[in-house]
């Protein structure tokens, strides 16, 4: 088995935590911190295996890496330009 290392943001939405991976545009949630984590990590378990089993995995990496790019590329046209 490969390690994937990725971004996990957790915040609290009322009573609930959300958990979000922006790598992969995967989120999920819980009643506690911890347990957002670990469905997040079953969440992205599960769409890798399953994506891998269709022969979308490499699809999947590119789809979701470019998003990944392209939002971090207007994060800091933004925060460039603020700073300005």
């Amino acid at each position: 088995m490969k390690k994937l290392i990725a971004t996990v943001e957790i915040w609290k939405e009322g009573g609930m935590f959300t958990a979000y991976c922006p790598e992969l545009d995967v989120a999920s949630c819980g009643h506690t911190s911890e347990e957002a984590k670990k469905n997040l990590r079953e969440v992205i378990e599960i769409q890798l295996e399953e994506t891998a089993k269709l022969g979308t995995l490499n699809d999947f990496f590119f789809r979701t890496s470019f998003i990944s790019l392209i939002s971090r590329f207007f994060l800091s046209l933004i925060c460039l330009k603020s700073s300005a």
